[in-house]
């Protein structure tokens, strides 16, 4: 596509406009053969097409107002599906993740911790939390104190 003032104005129109491709072409084409009528020489910018014809907003609103309800709900509920369908998708891959994250915690792949307890020249592995078998010092020396 051009890069023309004309195209640029059209395609501000476009984006505005609620309805199929075929019938945005038909409407933006009317617009385009507007211009053509006119002497093109006098439309060299955006300021220019817009004393004629309006700003694009307006001229989105006129044209808007030619196109069926029909149309215009069944493209808005199709938009609308599409936004759900991506917010399910979002969320299924957010829940998808947070699920495989806690799966992969659980199985010991993270935060594995194993201590390792130096009681004088003895060295005690203690692996998931057992402290069986591991004698804390002489009972004796304990009592005696």
């Amino acid at each position: 596509m051009k890069n023309t003032p004309i195209d640029r104005y059209c395609n501000r129109v476009g984006k505005k406009l609620i309805c199929t491709k075929e019938t945005r072409e038909n409407l933006l084409n009317g617009i385009r053969e507007e211009l053509a009528d006119r002497n093109l020489d006098s439309l060299r910018s955006m300021a220019d097409i817009e004393d004629v014809l309006g700003s694009a907003d307006k001229m989105a609103e006129i044209l808007q107002e030619e196109v069926s309800k029909d149309e215009e709900l069944q493209i808005r509920k199709k938009r609308k599906g599409a936004l759900c369908a991506l917010i399910c998708l979002g969320l299924g891959i957010v829940i998808f993740g947070v699920t495989a994250l806690i799966r992969y915690i659980n199985a010991g792949h993270i935060w594995y911790v194993k201590t390792v307890i130096i009681y004088g020249n003895e060295e005690y592995a203690i692996e998931d939390g057992e402290l069986d078998g591991i004698v804390w010092g002489n009972e004796n020396e304990a009592e005696g104190q």
